[in-house]
């Protein structure tokens, strides 16, 4: 049985999709020019990045309004474990996991928008 439990959560974390700017050395801790480039690949679709007042998914924050929010380093933890965003519209925000320097870049980008 320990087994199956096993198998079956490295087959969910596989289901999940992990973003990462690819081909790309890694840029330290916390580079916040790799984190932009970061969510211009995977959330600029829906999220208003910079100091954008509108994001062009109405349903998505900026990350400017994240970034005045505050409390960003708290969620280092959902963003390796895969976060999951509950909201209902037209557009739902898919699952993702982010891999440590993507954490830490993704953290310095929103920390730079201040």
């Amino acid at each position: 049985m320990r087994k199956v439990l096993i198998f079956l959560a490295v087959l969910a974390l596989g289901a999940c999709e992990t973003l990462s700017v690819p081909d790309e050395p890694v840029g330290g801790p916390g580079d916040a020019a790799r984190g932009l480039r970061l969510v211009q690949a995977h959330c600029a679709s829906c999220h208003g990045l910079g100091t954008a007042a509108t994001s062009p998914y109405a349903g998505a924050p900026t990350f400017r309004s994240i970034a005045a929010k505050g409390g960003i380093e708290d969620m280092a933890e959902a963003f390796a474990e895969g976060i999951i965003v509950p909201h209902k519209g037209q557009t739902v925000m898919p699952e993702f996991v982010l891999n440590p320097q993507d954490i830490e870049d993704l953290i310095a980008y929103i920390n730079s928008l201040k």
